[in-house]
C-alpha cells in the first residue's frame, strides 16, 4: 500500500513508509549506534521545538575529526541544539559525550548520535574522522560563566592531534531560540609533555568564555577577568615568575569572530610602564 502511494505523490508517504520499514527491522546504524534515519524522521519534531542560529559554522573542518567543546547550564537542550544547529549548517553529525552506559537510556541515546565519555571510544570516533561535542561542565547559577574544562577529557584530542573547537550556546532552556557560536579552532601541541593537556584546557575554557561573552546581549563583562585568570593559572602550572621586562611582551592571542583578541595582563606592582591595566588589542579581521 505505501509503495503505492509512493507512486502517486501522495504527502508524508515517503516517512509512512521508512515507518514501516523500521517497524520490520529493516535500517542501518553505525559501529557507535548512530541511526540517520532515525535523525532524519526527527527532525521536524525538533524544528518545532527549537530554531537555532549558527554564526562561525566556517570555522569547523568539512572533512576530519574534531572536538567542540561547548557550554551548558541544565544540560538538557545544549546537546540537543549543538547536534541539530551543526547538521543544518555544515551537514555533518555531532556525536555527544556524555551518554550514560544503561539500558534503554544509553542505546536509545546512541541513535541521536550520543557517545560515552571515554577516552577510546572518543579517540576512535576522532579517527574515523567524527564531529564529537564535549559538554563543559554545568553551571547552574549563572548563563554568563562557562563551566570547568577538565584536563583529562581532552586526552583523545591529544592523541589524535584532532583540533579542539571552542563553542558558545546562548539560549533558555525553556525558551526556542538558540545562538550557537563556533570559534577559531585550537591545535593540540602533539608530544608536548605533561603541561600540553592543561594548557590546551585552560585556552580553550578562556576562548569559550569570550565567545559567549561577546555573544551574551549583556555584553562582555567577564573577558577581562576570564582571560586575566588563564594567563594566572598557565603560568602557575609553568611555574614561571613574572618579570616587568618579560610580562611587558606576555600577550594572549584569543579567537573571537572577525579576528583575533589579544589579551595582556596588568603589569606588575611597582612597574615603571605607562599603560593602563590591563592591555587590550584587537586585530583587524582577516580578509576573505
Amino acid at each position: 500500500m505505501s509503495t503505492d502511494l509512493l507512486r502517486r505523490g501522495v504527502p508524508g508517504a515517503q516517512a509512512l513508509s521508512q515507518v514501516q520499514r523500521r517497524a520490520r527491522g529493516a535500517y542501518d546504524i553505525d559501529e557507535w549506534g548512530l541511526d540517520p534515519e532515525l535523525v532524519a524522521l526527527a527532525n521536524p519534531v525538533l524544528g518545532l521545538r527549537w530554531d537555532i542560529e549558527v554564526r562561525g559554522a566556517d570555522q569547523l573542518p568539512a572533512v576530519g575529526g574534531a572536538v567542540l567543546v561547548f557550554n551548558r547550564r541544565f544540560g538538557i537542550s545544549e546537546p540537543w541544539v549543538l547536534a541539530r544547529g551543526i547538521r543544518q549548517a555544515t551537514g555533518r553529525f555531532v556525536r555527544t559525550v556524555g551518554v550514560p552506559d544503561v539500558a534503554p537510556v544509553g542505546p536509545f541515546l546512541r541513535r541521536f548520535g550520543g557517545v560515552l565519555d571515554r577516552t577510546d571510544e572518543i579517540a576512535g570516533l576522532l579517527r574515523a574522522g567524527q564531529l564529537v561535542g564535549l559538554p563543559m561542565s554545568r553551571d547552574l547559577r549563572s548563563r554568563e560563566r562557562v563551566g570547568h574544562l577538565e584536563v583529562e577529557r581532552l586526552e583523545a584530542a591529544l592523541e589524535t592531534g584532532a583540533p579542539v573547537v571552542p563553542v558558545a550556546l546562548v539560549g533558555r532552556e525553556l525558551g526556542r531560540s538558540w545562538t550557537i557560536v563556533v570559534g577559531e579552532p585550537v591545535p593540540p601541541v602533539i608530544d608536548g609533555g605533561p603541561l600540553a593537556a592543561a594548557e590546551l584546557a585552560e585556552t580553550t575554557h578562556a576562548a569559550a568564555q569570550i565567545l559567549l561573552d561577546e555573544s551574551l546581549p549583556t555584553g562582555s563583562s567577564l573577558v577581562h577577568s576570564a582571560a586575566l585568570r588563564s594567563l594566572r593559572s598557565s603560568e602557575r602550572a609553568e611555574g614561571l615568575t613574572a618579570s616587568t621586562s618579560s610580562r611587558a611582551h606576555d600577550c594572549v592571542a584569543r579567537p573571537r569572530l572577525g579576528g583575533l583578541r589579544k589579551l595582556c595582563p596588568p603589569n606588575p606592582p611597582g612597574s615603571l610602564r605607562s599603560e593602563p591595566n590591563p592591555v587590550l588589542v584587537v586585530s583587524a579581521p582577516r580578509g576573505n
